[in-house]
């Protein structure tokens, strides 16, 4: 089956499930993500700008400005994207569930990857 295919009959099954406006479903945390993540990657690059104009201190910049913003702002975010999932789109009880087994400390799980990966690829 192409790809074209599945992506059409997903729309099909979506809009005939939950209408139109389920093709707009999480569309809102999406914009959230995403407006948190580069408002604190571009603070923090600009912040950073000071520390020199050769390619080398602006490759160190971005890769400073986008483990800040993977530590601060993804992978927290991430995570509860997934607890979500766990929890069948419900935010509120996941955050619950997650706050209770594993403490606020464990929106950061996974952080390590998350921010040398996103580190390199704003930085490079």
């Amino acid at each position: 089956i192409a790809r074209a295919d599945v992506l059409v009959a997903t729309v099909r099954a979506t809009v005939q499930a939950d209408g139109a406006r389920g093709l707009y479903s999480g569309l809102s945390l999406q914009v959230l993500q995403n407006s948190g993540k580069v408002g604190i990657r571009f603070f923090v690059y600009q912040g950073l700008q000071g520390l020199g104009s050769d390619k080398r201190a602006k490759t160190a910049a971005g890769f400073m400005a986008g483990a800040i913003e993977a530590f601060l702002w993804i992978t927290p975010c991430e995570r509860l994207k997934i607890l979500r999932i766990k929890h069948a789109g419900q935010p509120l009880p996941a955050v619950l569930s997650a706050a209770r087994s594993e403490g606020l400390a464990g929106l950061w799980a996974g952080a390590t990857p998350t921010v040398l990966r996103n580190g390199g690829t704003v930085g490079f």
